[in-house]
């Protein structure tokens, strides 16, 4: 049996998909920013066997600037050598700067970041969460 992993266009929807399993899932997205993130063309939802698994993107702040975003199911754990393998390459044609934060209590999202090519930039972020839980920022620069 092969196994298919797919990514597709991201649609607000697609979050209930992963359920109150996903890390951050607790976090209701505001409709209009969820439009906004469907409209860009700059977000996908990853597949496994046609099940989500994650979806996350970037969004633009201005030209050059963006901020990373991916919410993953709890059991996402098998699949993150493909989703990283799809994100490295889908950031790799990204020219400009790439912010993400991510929550100073989850060591293997920092440790993603890592992996991913961002550098520790700002080592805490005091109650920067939707909930109110300090973050570590990280950056990655793409020349072009």
């Amino acid at each position: 049996m092969t196994v298919k992993y797919r990514a597709t266009a991201f649609r607000r929807w697609h979050l209930d998909w992963l359920g109150p399993e996903a890390e951050g899932g607790d976090f209701q997205l505001p409709l209009e920013a969820a439009r906004e993130l469907e409209m860009s063309g700059l977000c996908q939802t990853v597949l496994y066997e046609d099940t989500p698994v994650a979806c996350g993107g970037l969004a633009q702040i201005w030209p050059h600037r963006y901020q990373a975003w991916m919410l993953l199911d709890r059991r996402t754990g098998r699949h993150m050598p493909w989703i990283t393998k799809h994100v490295s390459a889908y950031l790799q044609k990204v020219v400009g700067r790439i912010e993400l934060t991510v929550r100073v209590d989850f060591p293997q999202g920092q440790r993603w970041a890592r992996m991913l090519g961002f550098e520790l930039e700002t080592p805490l972020l005091r109650q920067y969460g939707h909930d109110g839980v300090d973050h570590v920022g990280y950056v990655r620069i793409n020349g072009g």
